[in-house]
């Protein structure tokens, strides 16, 4: 379940299928990250220092 987590949490956060949500890109990285995704984990520390990844 953990990888279509964070692929879900990508979606919301570039609004690839969905409507661009950073909320739900939270919720879904944070529940990721409870999985012990690196990656899920790595996000959250880029939210919480409001860093955009692609820049």
């Amino acid at each position: 379940f953990v990888p279509a987590q964070y692929c879900l949490a990508n979606c919301y956060r570039d609004g690839r299928g969905v409507y661009k949500d950073e909320t739900k890109a939270f919720e879904w990285y944070s529940k990721a990250a409870e999985g012990e995704s690196k990656m899920a984990q790595n996000q959250l520390l880029l939210f919480s220092k409001g860093i955009d990844e692609k820049n």
